[in-house]
Protein backbone atom coordinates (compact mmCIF):
# COMPACT_ATOMS: atom_id res chain seq x y z
CA UNK A 1 0.00 0.00 0.00
CA UNK A 2 1.74 3.47 -0.81
CA UNK A 3 2.55 5.38 1.92
CA UNK A 4 0.21 8.99 2.43
CA UNK A 5 2.62 11.54 1.52
CA UNK A 6 2.99 14.21 4.12
CA UNK A 7 1.89 17.67 4.10
CA UNK A 8 5.32 19.24 2.47
CA UNK A 9 5.10 16.92 -0.05
CA UNK A 10 1.38 17.74 -1.60
CA UNK A 11 2.73 21.27 -0.88
CA UNK A 12 5.67 20.81 -2.69
CA UNK A 13 3.68 19.06 -5.70
CA UNK A 14 1.40 21.67 -5.64
CA UNK A 15 3.75 24.35 -6.29
CA UNK A 16 5.47 22.50 -9.11
CA UNK A 17 5.69 24.57 -12.15
CA UNK A 18 3.26 22.75 -15.29
CA UNK A 19 5.69 22.60 -18.12
CA UNK A 20 4.66 23.41 -21.54
CA UNK A 21 5.42 20.58 -24.53
CA UNK A 22 8.08 22.86 -25.96
CA UNK A 23 9.57 26.14 -25.56
CA UNK A 24 8.67 29.25 -26.78
CA UNK A 25 10.10 32.62 -27.29
CA UNK A 26 8.62 36.40 -27.04
CA UNK A 27 9.78 38.60 -29.26
CA UNK A 28 9.51 42.39 -29.79
CA UNK A 29 10.02 44.99 -32.43
CA UNK A 30 11.70 48.53 -32.12
CA UNK A 31 11.41 49.43 -35.76
CA UNK A 32 7.93 51.52 -35.38
CA UNK A 33 7.64 54.17 -37.59
CA UNK A 34 11.11 54.19 -38.97
CA UNK A 35 10.24 53.39 -42.52
CA UNK A 36 11.78 50.81 -44.61
CA UNK A 37 14.20 48.53 -43.47
CA UNK A 38 16.92 46.46 -44.91
CA UNK A 39 17.41 42.78 -43.49
CA UNK A 40 20.24 44.03 -41.23
CA UNK A 41 18.19 46.48 -39.44
CA UNK A 42 15.05 44.61 -39.27
CA UNK A 43 17.19 41.32 -37.14
CA UNK A 44 18.72 43.95 -35.42
CA UNK A 45 15.48 45.43 -34.29
CA UNK A 46 13.80 42.19 -33.39
CA UNK A 47 14.69 42.09 -29.59
CA UNK A 48 14.51 38.74 -27.45
CA UNK A 49 12.27 39.24 -24.66
CA UNK A 50 12.79 35.85 -23.07
CA UNK A 51 11.87 31.89 -23.31
CA UNK A 52 9.14 30.30 -21.65
CA UNK A 53 8.94 26.46 -20.66
CA UNK A 54 6.08 26.82 -18.13
CA UNK A 55 2.74 27.79 -17.78
CA UNK A 56 3.31 30.10 -15.27
CA UNK A 57 6.81 31.87 -16.87
CA UNK A 58 4.13 32.51 -19.73
CA UNK A 59 1.47 34.52 -17.33
CA UNK A 60 4.41 36.29 -15.62
CA UNK A 61 5.62 37.71 -19.12
CA UNK A 62 2.28 38.18 -20.36
CA UNK A 63 1.12 40.00 -17.42
CA UNK A 64 3.62 42.70 -17.47
CA UNK A 65 2.65 42.91 -21.29
CA UNK A 66 0.97 46.35 -22.95
CA UNK A 67 -2.23 44.97 -24.15
CA UNK A 68 -2.53 44.48 -28.34
CA UNK A 69 -5.46 47.99 -27.73
CA UNK A 70 -3.26 49.95 -25.47
CA UNK A 71 0.31 49.63 -28.03
CA UNK A 72 1.19 52.55 -30.25
CA UNK A 73 0.90 52.67 -34.25
CA UNK A 74 3.43 50.15 -34.95
CA UNK A 75 4.21 48.04 -32.21
CA UNK A 76 4.86 44.42 -32.44
CA UNK A 77 4.88 41.21 -30.58
CA UNK A 78 5.53 37.94 -31.64
CA UNK A 79 5.66 34.49 -29.56
CA UNK A 80 7.67 31.75 -31.92
CA UNK A 81 8.65 28.33 -31.22
CA UNK A 82 12.50 28.59 -29.49
CA UNK A 83 14.69 29.03 -32.28
CA UNK A 84 13.09 30.36 -34.69
CA UNK A 85 13.74 33.99 -35.08
CA UNK A 86 10.55 35.93 -36.73
CA UNK A 87 11.83 36.93 -40.18
CA UNK A 88 11.23 35.29 -43.65
CA UNK A 89 14.65 34.32 -43.45
CA UNK A 90 14.88 32.20 -41.02
CA UNK A 91 15.33 28.48 -42.51
CA UNK A 92 12.38 27.47 -40.36
CA UNK A 93 10.54 30.13 -42.60
CA UNK A 94 11.82 30.09 -45.44
CA UNK A 95 9.47 28.74 -47.91
CA UNK A 96 6.41 29.10 -45.74
CA UNK A 97 3.39 31.60 -45.37
CA UNK A 98 1.22 33.25 -43.17
CA UNK A 99 -2.54 33.74 -42.31
CA UNK A 100 -3.73 37.42 -41.81
CA UNK A 101 -6.39 38.78 -39.55
CA UNK A 102 -7.21 42.42 -39.78
CA UNK A 103 -8.98 42.88 -36.44
CA UNK A 104 -11.02 45.83 -34.80
CA UNK A 105 -9.22 47.69 -32.03
CA UNK A 106 -11.75 46.29 -29.10
CA UNK A 107 -11.52 42.58 -30.30
CA UNK A 108 -7.60 42.77 -30.39
CA UNK A 109 -7.12 42.11 -26.85
CA UNK A 110 -9.33 38.44 -26.85
CA UNK A 111 -8.37 37.62 -30.24
CA UNK A 112 -4.68 37.76 -29.22
CA UNK A 113 -4.40 36.45 -25.68
CA UNK A 114 -7.19 33.28 -26.68
CA UNK A 115 -4.90 32.57 -29.95
CA UNK A 116 -1.54 32.72 -27.76
CA UNK A 117 -3.40 30.20 -25.18
CA UNK A 118 -4.32 27.97 -28.13
CA UNK A 119 -1.06 27.78 -29.51
CA UNK A 120 1.44 27.45 -26.28
CA UNK A 121 -1.26 24.60 -25.06
CA UNK A 122 -0.77 22.51 -27.99
CA UNK A 123 -3.87 22.93 -28.68
CA UNK A 124 -3.34 22.69 -33.16
CA UNK A 125 -2.70 19.17 -34.10
CA UNK A 126 -0.32 20.90 -36.81
CA UNK A 127 1.67 23.04 -33.76
CA UNK A 128 4.61 21.60 -34.90
CA UNK A 129 4.31 23.82 -38.74
CA UNK A 130 2.85 26.69 -37.14
CA UNK A 131 6.40 28.73 -36.30
CA UNK A 132 4.98 31.27 -34.85
CA UNK A 133 2.21 34.47 -33.91
CA UNK A 134 2.97 38.08 -34.46
CA UNK A 135 0.83 41.20 -32.99
CA UNK A 136 1.22 44.28 -35.26
CA UNK A 137 -0.72 47.38 -34.45
CA UNK A 138 -1.79 49.30 -37.33
CA UNK A 139 -3.65 52.93 -37.24
CA UNK A 140 -7.23 51.92 -37.48
CA UNK A 141 -6.46 48.02 -36.59
CA UNK A 142 -4.48 45.38 -35.08
CA UNK A 143 -3.32 42.65 -37.58
CA UNK A 144 -2.55 39.04 -36.09
CA UNK A 145 -0.08 36.93 -38.17
CA UNK A 146 -0.28 33.15 -37.92
CA UNK A 147 3.42 31.85 -39.44
CA UNK A 148 3.41 28.32 -40.86
CA UNK A 149 6.38 26.52 -41.97
CA UNK A 150 6.03 25.21 -45.66
CA UNK A 151 2.73 23.33 -45.99
CA UNK A 152 0.33 21.44 -48.05
CA UNK A 153 -3.49 22.57 -49.06
CA UNK A 154 -4.94 20.58 -46.12
CA UNK A 155 -2.64 20.98 -43.50
CA UNK A 156 -3.01 24.65 -43.90
CA UNK A 157 -6.76 23.91 -44.36
CA UNK A 158 -6.65 22.02 -40.98
CA UNK A 159 -4.71 25.05 -39.58
CA UNK A 160 -7.02 27.70 -40.54
CA UNK A 161 -9.88 25.66 -39.04
CA UNK A 162 -7.82 26.16 -35.40
CA UNK A 163 -7.85 29.79 -35.56
CA UNK A 164 -11.54 29.73 -36.17
CA UNK A 165 -12.50 27.48 -33.34
CA UNK A 166 -9.94 29.15 -30.82
CA UNK A 167 -11.52 32.70 -32.15
CA UNK A 168 -15.14 31.46 -31.93
CA UNK A 169 -15.55 32.21 -35.43
CA UNK A 170 -18.10 30.96 -38.08
CA UNK A 171 -16.61 28.42 -40.47
CA UNK A 172 -17.67 31.08 -43.42
CA UNK A 173 -15.61 33.60 -42.40
CA UNK A 174 -12.65 34.26 -44.24
CA UNK A 175 -8.68 36.02 -43.82
CA UNK A 176 -5.83 37.04 -45.60
CA UNK A 177 -3.41 34.37 -47.13
CA UNK A 178 0.10 34.96 -48.23
CA UNK A 179 3.12 33.62 -49.11
CA UNK A 180 6.15 34.93 -46.89
CA UNK A 181 8.69 36.77 -50.00
CA UNK A 182 12.05 35.65 -51.02
CA UNK A 183 14.48 38.42 -49.91
CA UNK A 184 12.94 41.64 -47.90
CA UNK A 185 15.36 43.37 -49.04
CA UNK A 186 13.94 43.70 -52.54
CA UNK A 187 10.36 42.89 -52.24
CA UNK A 188 8.09 45.00 -50.08
CA UNK A 189 6.11 43.12 -47.18
CA UNK A 190 3.89 40.38 -48.50
CA UNK A 191 4.45 41.36 -52.02
CA UNK A 192 4.07 37.45 -52.80
CA UNK A 193 0.45 37.35 -52.39
CA UNK A 194 -0.70 34.24 -53.39
CA UNK A 195 -4.11 35.22 -52.08
CA UNK A 196 -6.34 32.54 -50.41
CA UNK A 197 -8.88 36.03 -49.34
CA UNK A 198 -9.05 34.72 -46.06
CA UNK A 199 -9.40 38.28 -44.73
CA UNK A 200 -10.99 38.71 -41.40
CA UNK A 201 -13.98 40.71 -41.06
CA UNK A 202 -15.62 42.67 -38.32
CA UNK A 203 -16.09 39.98 -35.94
Amino acid sequence: MQAEKSPYELLEEANKPTPLSRTFSFWTTSSGGKGRLTREDYEKDNKLLGNISTVEEFWTFYQHMVRPDKLPTGGKFCLFQEGIHPSWEDKENDGGSSFILKVKKNYANKFWEELLISYIGEQCEENDQICGLLLNVKEAEVVISVWMKPVDQETREYIASWIKQTLGLNERTTFQFKYHPKNRDDQPPYSHSHTHSHHQGSQ
